[in-house]
């Protein structure tokens, strides 16, 4: 069976769909109630053009001057004189200044799954690896990958581009399962998961979707919250053409995460379903590109599932006994109800709403003495 992936990036206003087409024996685990058509895509443009480069934004670009302090933990003094924090909306939509005298996503393993992360100034990489060519380069030829790590975890101190990611002190592991033109296959993706359960990883972040369940990534996501690791998936930006979320979001070990804009309202690219679980920003967010400088132009549940993913890192750091389970649960329960009136505590479009990086924070205990 061959299984379609769409990956979708929005850049400059234009939706690039990356069709992957897996080949490999994973689909020998398909379940018998499965059918083995491929689905119907949206029409999409043609996946092998590399993205353009994002718009350089007429807000403030050049590097500011920072405390060179390098304690970490006390990183808020920086954030009144920081114009790009200040005009950053979708950090301060979450609360995030607010959390980060209390964490900064310390010592927190995250995995990124997609296209390798820079290397750039301001996102330290850890470690990883590169299961398009089998070795330990990750560098990020296509981009993706690096915005994601940039609104995740992108420096407070000294910053070259003065963007501040939403958990500056967490450790990012580049695991480069999309290539340098943005094709990926399910067997990346699995061994991309397996790499993360053998590593330690708290966190795996997926800022893209399939188009079928699938059985054998299923699985292998099922064991990694099984073992503790917190998922978080982008929900796809296809809401337009059609109804429901792309996979991994749309499984039960799985936050699927949709978008906002600025306002509060629904980014109408954002798929919808009853899988949905939280929200976070999502159109003309602010990025670090591969070319180490500052774009705000970016828009997709992608970035959308980072600052979800951030937001779980300073929660974790703070109390560094709690379970994947707890993590979760401290993060749908601080959510901010965008739709109130409705009376459901959980709808097809927020989930439980916008993620609250303050409230969570603050509602977390901080971890007890030994």
């Amino acid at each position: 069976m061959v299984t379609t992936i769409i990956l979708t990036l929005i850049a400059t206003g234009i939706i690039f769909g990356l069709l992957i087409h897996n080949s490999s024996s994973t689909s020998n685990h398909t379940p018998p109630n499965n059918s083995n058509t491929t689905n119907l895509q949206p029409q999409i443009p043609d996946p092998t053009i590399e993205p353009e480069k994002p718009t350089v934004s007429p807000s403030p670009k050049e590097p500011i001057e920072q405390n060179t302090n390098t304690n970490t933990e006390h990183t808020t003094e920086n954030t009144q004189n920081n114009p790009v924090t200040e005009s950053n909306w979708a950090l301060n939509q979450i609360n995030a200044p607010a959390a980060w005298s209390e964490s900064t996503g310390k010592g927190v393993k995250i995995a990124i799954l997609d296209s390798g992360v820079g290397p750039i100034d301001d996102v330290k990489v850890y470690g990883g690896y590169n299961f398009v060519d089998n070795n330990t380069d990750t560098t990020d030829q296509y981009g993706h990958g690096t915005m994601v790590a940039s609104i995740i975890a992108a420096t407070h101190t000294n910053s070259k581009t003065g963007l501040k990611g939403v958990a500056p002190d967490a450790e990012i592991y580049a695991v480069k399962i999309i290539d340098n033109q943005g094709n990926m296959n399910l067997d990346r993706a699995i061994k991309g998961v397996q790499w993360a359960i053998d590593n330690d990883i708290q966190i795996i972040s997926m800022s893209w979707c399939i188009d079928d369940r699938n059985y054998a990534l299923k699985q292998i996501l099922d064991l990694a919250y099984s073992k503790g690791i917190l998922l978080i998936a982008a929900a796809g930006n296809y809401g337009e053409i059609r109804t429901g979320v792309g996979c991994p979001a749309d499984y039960d070990s799985t936050i699927a995460v949709s978008a906002v804009k600025e306002n509060k309202l629904r980014l109408e690219q954002a798929c919808a379903g009853s899988q949905i679980e939280l929200t976070g920003p999502g159109e003309n967010v602010w990025v670090i590109w591969r070319d180490n400088k500052l774009y705000t132009s970016i828009t997709g549940t992608s970035f959308a599932a980072a600052y979800i993913t951030g937001t779980a890192a300073l929660v974790w750091a703070k109390n560094t006994t709690l379970t994947n389970t707890e993590v979760r649960n401290i993060l749908c329960q601080t959510a901010t109800d965008l739709q109130p009136a409705d009376g459901l505590d959980r709808d097809i479009f927020f989930g439980y709403g916008l993620v609250n990086a303050a409230a969570a924070v603050q509602t977390t205990q901080t971890t007890p003495d030994h």
